[in-house]
């Protein structure tokens, strides 16, 4: 199912953004829970429903712990059974530590170690420039403590790209924003360590009202990707919604 403009009439009369973010965000969790992570990883959505609604999308790993034979009676447990193929990164750059020092405090126990973050973008998170600010600063906090984060934007109502944010808050050089800014998009971050520093690879793909979306690279750990498959799961959410 091709985009649609879920911020302007007809569909936003239809059905409202927060509702499909919310259908979009379940979709995306059962897709990589059902289909696609590995033994060991787990998705699931986190909602902050005050003043402006904003929805993430973690993934953890955690230790697999041995489980007795099946006796047949118990229902099989999904795996992937496809091979993902990982495009290459449209750009790779180097991480200045000393630009983004995290005054957030996460902690990790050995159960909950946090590899990933999927970001669906409010239209709250691109409102001012404080918002827009501070929303970088989650993103480079992340990726300085390792974790692959991907942005889903699709909310055509403001026109700020905050993927430039991001580059410009890690000085990141000029090839590594978007070309035109364009307000729909999705961006996958994979940040690594290479020759004793910290680089991050970066996928870059432009959202288009009345176009099918990509499928985007999400890192768990290492050289392990699974992927985030944004048509599929889309139309998922609209139809459970009735929007088709």
């Amino acid at each position: 199912m091709p985009l649609r403009d879920h911020f302007r009439p007809p569909v936003s009369q239809l059905l409202p953004w927060t509702t499909l973010h919310a259908g979009w965000a379940a979709s995306l969790v059962e897709n990589l829970n059902g289909r696609w992570l590995p033994a060991g990883f787990v998705a699931g959505e986190r909602s902050f429903s005050a003043k402006h609604p904003e929805i993430d999308i973690a993934t953890w790993e955690r230790p697999i712990v041995a489980q007795p034979p099946e006796s047949g009676n118990g229902a099989a447990t999904a795996t992937a059974t496809v091979v993902y193929t990982v495009p290459e990164p449209d750009h790779t750059a180097v991480l200045r530590e000393e630009l983004l020092p995290s005054t957030d405090i996460l902690i990790h126990d050995q159960y909950r170690t946090l590899v990933a973050v999927i970001e669906l973008v409010s239209p709250s998170n691109k409102d001012r420039p404080r918002e827009r600010t501070t929303f970088a600063a989650k993103v480079g906090a992340y990726l300085m403590s390792g974790v692959c984060v991907v942005i889903l934007d699709v909310v055509t109502a403001k026109r700020f790209n905050l993927h430039d944010s991001v580059c410009m808050a890690l000085e990141l050089p000029d090839a590594m924003t978007m070309a035109g800014s364009p307000p729909t998009y999705a961006v996958s971050y994979r940040p690594k360590t290479a020759d004793g520093g910290l680089s991050v690879d970066l996928w870059t793909r432009e959202l288009l009202v009345g176009q099918p979306m990509p499928t985007m690279p999400l890192r768990l750990t290492g050289d392990t990707f699974v992927p985030l498959e944004l048509e599929e799961t889309y139309t998922d959410a609209c139809r459970k919604r009735k929007l088709l």
